[in-house]
This record gives C-alpha cells, structure tokens and sequence, in this order.
C-alpha cells in the first residue's frame, strides 16, 4: 500500500520543480533539528537499534541504514535527519570553494523507473562556511549518530591542484567529522578519470592520510576513519587498482557506488542529462559491491549504496558484503520516513565487524 506522501505530496511535487520540494524538506528538516522538544521526541519515536550496535572502523552505529551525500549537500538538515531514525548520516559532497551547482531544474523523478536523474554538482558554500555550521550545531548539543562529511575536489582546481585543495578541505573540516568519504566518483567534475588514475590516487590519498595522522599525533587522538566512494561505472580492472591502492594505505573502508553516466535501454527516449541513479542503477552498484567483497576476502568494510527502496533491495546489499547501507533516491520518490522503514525490517541482519 502507497503511502500518503506516495499517494498525494509526490505528485503534488511533480507538478512543480521538484527540487521546490527538497527545499521545503530540507526547511522542515531544519527547524526540527532546531526545535529541541521535537527533535528528541521524534529521535525516541524514529530510532531504529538492535540488541547491540554495529561497531565498524570504531564508530558504533544504532542500525544499518544511513542517508547518503547528496541528501544534505552542505551541513543546513543533518540535525533533523537524525530525528528520522537513520544510523549514520553522510553530509556533502563539500569542497573547499563555493560552487552554486547548475542552473535549475536540475532535478527529474521517474517513478515509473524509480529513478532520478540529476545535474545538480557539488553545490556547496564552501569548506569553511560549513564548518561555521557544524561548529555552531555540534556546540549546542553532541551528535546522536555517526556523521560523515563527503569532500570532493573543487570544480575550478586542475587535477595538479586536487591534493592542497582536497588537504585543506580535510583541515577545516576534520574536527567535526566521525569519518571522511572523499569522493572520486562525483561524475560531474572535469578530468576525473585522471584522478581515479593509480599515478594521481596513491599520492592523493597518500597526502590525506598523512594529514590525518599528523594531526592525531600533535592532538593525541586516534586518527579519523578514512573511505573512498567510487563510482558504479568503474571496470573491475580499474577497481583493482583502485582496492590496491587503499589497501596498501590501510584506508577504513569503500563506498560503492554513487550516480551512474549510462542509461538502460528503456530509458533512452528521456532527452535529460545528467546522471542517474535509483532502481536502474541497483545491479551495477549491487555486482560491485560483490565483487570488492570477494576480491578483499570480505576484509575491507563496504557501505552499499544505489538504488535501495524496499527491504528486498536492502537484504540483498547487505547479502552482497554491505556492512551498511545508504538511501538517497528513496527519499524522493518513498518520502523521508523510508530509512525508518529499512532499518526496522534489516534488525535481524545486525551483525558485529
């Protein structure tokens, strides 16, 4: 049975920019986070646990599914979306400049496929306007669940640039960050083959790590865990290369995968550009996942993301060798209490790693 927000909000929205109604979610979302009554009545109502948390690169996770990048693009709804039940919440992509993101619609629902595709880009204020944010939400009261912060490379920064850029990212943002994804999959930026290229990854993600250690070092701290999201396009002879060099810099773990360039045969008539993701992109992120955890002997913690809408999608990730999950797309065209739903019907998954 079709939910209200299936039934009338959706259509409703289709009628309209549909990003009008992201705008509106993401207010809503806001004024939750800042309402404190609310946002703790609505966490003890919505959380989702098991017996015992998920415990992976040592973070502790009340259940197995998470929000995605793309849902949060710059730390302004994080706080109400902890109030939906989610375990762990995934901010960005962030990047060290301010970047507005294409010119509008950019946005475009097909239910029919359950599918989006999207042009949006990395739309952002930039690294240092949202580290002013999380300072100022993390100050009045502590996060209730994991956050990840997802930095890509700025636009406008030449590949030559990508390790200062990325490195100063890290740098504003590193104090508010449970874990960091860097993103070499975000398929709207220039030259990305180029950086997903063995030559340009090693001392990129070399120079991170470095950061990261140095800091936890002058700090005395434990370093902050470090993932890569990768694209569902990849060859697996590129993600080899790509799993070679993560393991051999004992990064935590993979995100696999974001939005997809191609389009299946049914959806070729659709004249949009830009990148899809939803249904139509949950085998491909589905086989990968599959076949990373193989190739690491299951060893590298995966986080499972494309296309997960319904139990039977989340199962079969998680099936797959996901130790968790992300949802982005659902929430478009499922409405913002999917995660809830998935992380209630995957409790019996939960599992130690």
């Amino acid at each position: 049975m079709k939910s209200f927000y299936e039934r009338v909000v959706f259509p409703f929205l289709q009628t309209k920019d549909i990003e009008l109604g992201y705008d509106m979610a993401v207010m809503g979302l806001r004024y939750i986070g800042n309402f404190w009554p609310l946002w703790k009545l609505m966490i003890a109502f919505n959380r989702v646990t098991g017996d015992r948390p998920i415990e992976l690169f040592g973070l502790k996770f009340p259940n197995l599914v998470g929000v995605a990048a793309g849902v949060d693009r710059g730390a302004d709804c994080w706080r109400g979306l902890e109030a939906l039940g989610f375990g762990h919440i995934e901010i960005g992509s962030i990047t060290r400049e301010k970047y507005p993101g294409n010119p509008r619609p950019r946005i475009f629902c097909y239910p029919q496929y359950q599918s989006v595709i999207h042009r949006v880009g990395c739309c952002n204020e930039g690294a240092a306007v949202v580290e002013q944010k999380l300072a100022k939400d993390i100050a009045e009261r502590p996060k209730t669940v994991p956050l990840g912060i997802n930095i890509s490379k700025s636009r406008n920064i030449p590949v030559e640039g990508a390790i200062e850029d990325l490195v100063g990212t890290f740098r504003l943002l590193v104090d508010h960050a449970d874990y960091f994804s860097i993103n070499i999959g975000c398929t709207h930026l220039p030259h990305l083959k180029k950086i997903q290229e063995k030559s340009s990854l090693y001392p990129l993600l070399k120079a991170l790590k470095t950061e990261n250690q140095n800091r936890a070092k002058k700090l005395g701290c434990s370093t902050v865990p470090l993932l890569i999201k990768i694209a569902p396009e990849l060859s697996f002879k590129e993600v080899d290369e790509i799993l070679e060099v993560i393991t051999s810099l004992e990064y935590n773990g993979i995100i696999a995968a974001g939005s997809a360039n191609g389009r299946p045969s049914e959806m070729q008539n659709i004249k949009e550009t830009g990148f899809l993701c939803g249904a139509k992109v949950h085998q491909s992120a589905l086989s990968l996942v599959q076949y990373i955890y193989k190739k690491t002997e299951g060893k590298l913690p995966i986080i499972g993301v494309g296309g997960i809408f319904d139990e039977s999608d989340a199962s079969r990730m998680i099936d797959a060798g996901a130790s968790l999950i992300q949802v982005h797309s659902c929430l478009y065209l499922k409405g913002p209490f999917q995660g809830k739903k998935l992380a209630r019907a995957l409790k019996w998954h939960h599992k130690d790693f």
